[in-house]
């Protein structure tokens, strides 16, 4: 399942691969973001000169400390143009393993991996956390039913009794959030079964 607005990908396959990218109107804004990095960046560069060729400067040290606190700004800028940009994030699920990470284009973060035994995939609706299994339950009427289809949110997912769950930075149609909690739970059936079968 790909969206037409390129905000995400959705491959339903053992694994199941998630990827959720930006959205093309967010990345005409993204170029301030990009000069506010190389300014962080070239600023101390360009103070250099001054202190060599002044002679009465002791204030080197202070100046290293001037170095690293503007290319520590411009790192987390150049990161932020980069997410903006390029950037996605990655989940992908097996039958007992859940793996997420973010990639930049240039770089990425450490892959996450995490075993689990039970998995809940939820979303937010009418500033309420519903799960995927019971959204078409008696909390939603047939009238918010098309509305909630069209509706986007951020994707939870519930790993055995964590006590914190793990959110996408971006948010997703429900109805793609719909059909991989769908999918998640008939794997999860499958899997109870074929157990159940081996005693």
């Amino acid at each position: 399942m790909v969206d037409k607005s390129n905000r995400y990908n959705l491959k339903i396959a053992n694994p199941i691969l998630l990827e959720t990218f930006c959205s093309k109107k967010k990345k005409r804004f993204i170029f301030p973001i990009l000069f506010a990095s190389l300014f962080c960046f070239f600023l101390p560069l360009s103070i250099i000169p001054l202190l060599l060729t002044d002679e009465e400067s002791d204030g080197f040290s202070g100046f290293i400390v001037f170095i690293i606190f503007f290319w520590i700004i411009s790192y987390y800028l150049f990161k932020l143009y980069l997410w903006n940009k390029q950037g996605k994030e990655i989940f992908i699920i097996d039958n007992r393993s859940f793996s997420y990470y973010s990639d930049y284009g240039l770089f990425r973060n450490k892959v996450e991996h995490r075993n689990y035994s039970y998995i809940g995939v939820y979303f937010l609706y009418n500033s309420r956390l519903r799960r995927t299994s019971d959204a078409y339950d008696a909390f939603i009427s047939k009238q918010k039913k098309e509305a909630l289809i069209k509706t986007n949110s951020l994707i939870y997912f519930q790993l055995d009794d964590a006590p914190h769950r793990i959110v996408s930075q971006r948010e997703i149609p429900i109805l793609a959030i719909l059909e991989l909690g769908r999918r998640l739970d008939i794997m999860a059936y499958y899997r109870s079964v074929n157990e159940q079968n081996s005693f």
